[in-house]
């Protein structure tokens, strides 16, 4: 996901929110998040413009669409299961 952010006080909040969006589209799809690898985040700031562009990498696998919305993620070769 790439983006921009006008206001420094918004960027962690808007990188968590961003963070369940995608985990939560990634379950409609049939994938979730693989636990090891952390979200990539990084920030550049425009001048020019006075904003912030952003990029956010999520790593997941596809499990189907049944187990996605029963599992938190995987972590090594384990599902993790969602918490209710």
């Amino acid at each position: 996901m790439e983006g921009t952010i006008k206001d420094e006080s918004d960027i962690l909040r808007l990188k968590a929110e961003y963070i369940r969006m995608i985990y939560w589209n990634m379950r409609q799809e049939g994938y979730v998040p693989l636990l090891d690898l952390d979200p990539s985040f990084s920030t550049s700031f425009d001048a020019f413009s006075s904003v912030f562009s952003f990029k956010l990498t999520v790593h997941g696998v596809f499990i189907g669409t049944a187990k996605a919305k029963k599992t938190y993620g995987i972590t090594g070769n384990r599902e993790v299961p969602l918490s209710k």
